[in-house]
């Protein structure tokens, strides 16, 4: 029996498969990495220490397992916040251009935008996902240097500049989540007419009718012959 693509033994199931994983791998370096590095800097800066960590979960004294799970929760969530303020300026000018998309120049630039999901790709995504390998390890490689990027001026101006107490920081990070929430619906607009152009390029273009010129006089001549004998 042939290997179906989804499955590992052909090629495009393996490129899944790395591609999955890979996903993963983005989440993991993306966000949680980073989210992991702005706690650090907040334990180096004796802000916090490990013991005030602790005292959260008294009298309760959970096992390991319980609290490596619930940091790397914290790290995530973090870094989620951290990746959403990198890429905040990237997001903004995006929405403004979409705004002004009535301009032809602004379309063109928001189509040439890297970050920007077009039909054209989608469609080839579908049929050469191995095509975009390079592509999704530069887009990891660009979160985790922006993530990382914020993590560090973060913390070093959250703990060694500004000293923000905890309800400060908790209200700039409400702040930063509504404003890219705010970026969002325009972005899943422009992915879901992106999808729909990806649709309409896949669908095979019906063959234009050719006339058979050949079949055409040799039936004619038939029915002429046909005419003739029946006077």
């Amino acid at each position: 029996m042939a290997d179906s693509p989804e499955t590992v033994g052909s090629w495009p199931g393996l490129v899944a498969q790395l591609n999955k994983t890979f996903m993963l791998i983005r989440d993991v370096f993306g966000y949680a990495l980073p989210g992991g590095v702005f706690l650090a800097v907040g334990l180096i800066s004796k802000r916090f220490s490990l013991a005030d960590l602790q005292s959260l979960f008294l009298p309760y004294q959970p096992p390991a397992w319980v609290l490596f799970i619930l940091l790397v929760v914290a790290c995530y969530a973090v870094g989620e916040i951290l990746a959403s303020t990198a890429y905040m300026p990237i997001a903004l000018l995006k929405r403004w251009q979409w705004r002004a998309s009535s301009s032809e120049n602004q379309k063109n630039l928001l189509k040439d935008n890297p970050t920007e999901v077009s039909g054209v790709l989608l469609e080839i995504r579908g049929r050469h996902p191995e095509f975009f390998v390079e592509s999704d390890r530069r887009e990891t490689l660009m979160l985790l240097g922006g993530s990382m990027a914020a993590a560090l001026l973060g913390g070093w101006l959250v703990f060694y500049v500004l000293k923000l107490q905890a309800s400060v920081l908790f209200l700039t990070a409400g702040v930063i989540m509504l404003i890219q929430f705010s970026t969002g619906p325009s972005h899943l607009r422009r992915v879901r007419n992106a999808i729909q152009d990806a649709d309409r390029i896949s669908k095979p273009t019906p063959p234009k009718p050719t006339l058979d010129l050949e079949g055409f006089l040799s039936d004619l001549v038939t029915a002429a012959t046909k005419a003739l004998k029946k006077e």
